[in-house]
């Protein structure tokens, strides 16, 4: 009986590894993962955040405090509850007022659902804001985290070269690598230099 019923588990194994990890996951997580069945879409987990600020109502400052919280993928933003995000997002009564919540829901789906990545859950460490960074914008950031450039200590470490690669910006104008690497050294320098 025992061996009947643990014998899926080894014809399914990619199944059993996403329960494993299922099981280590917040209620928020969870509840992302358990909506994404329900949607008729097998919940899959990814490394690299999507770019939050894409969702009407969120901005870069909101777009941190997710990240922060551990929710990285437009499909958890979107089966985020209220008191979640009121939670995570900081908003006190008077700001609810002029936050509609069940609009950066929707468009937050609407945004899976076009990039086709409804289920995804993020499982990666909260990336920082690279914008601040002078001559990272919006689409070079987004391409450093999904080359697995997500923090100023990774920025720092990294060589123009591997920049180079993973940013693969079009000529005639090269962004100055060189500088993004001193910026991120000294944002991760602590105060007073080593």
């Amino acid at each position: 009986e025992y061996a009947e019923s643990t014998a899926w588990q080894q014809r399914a194994p990619a199944i059993v590894d996403l329960g494993q990890s299922l099981s280590l996951m917040s209620d928020t997580k969870l509840a992302a993962a358990n909506s994404s069945a329900a949607a008729g879409s097998m919940p899959h987990l990814v490394s690299a955040p999507q770019d939050l600020a894409d969702v009407k109502g969120i901005g870069r400052t909101y777009e941190q405090r997710l990240y922060n919280a551990g929710i990285g993928s437009f499909w958890e933003l979107a089966v985020c509850s209220d008191d979640d995000l009121k939670n995570i997002l900081e908003i006190n009564e008077l700001q609810m007022l002029s936050i509609d919540l069940d609009a950066i829901r929707a468009d937050a789906r609407r945004l899976a659902e076009e990039t086709g990545t409804v289920g995804m859950l993020w499982d990666g460490e909260a990336p920082d804001d690279f914008e601040p960074i002078n001559g990272i914008g919006k689409t070079f950031e987004q391409r450093l985290y999904d080359g697995g450039i997500r923090t100023y200590k990774a920025l720092a470490a990294a060589t123009p070269e591997q920049l180079a690669g993973i940013v693969k910006a079009k000529k005639p104008s090269q962004p100055d690598y060189q500088s993004w690497i001193d910026q991120a050294r000294a944002l991760v320098q602590p105060a007073g230099g080593e």
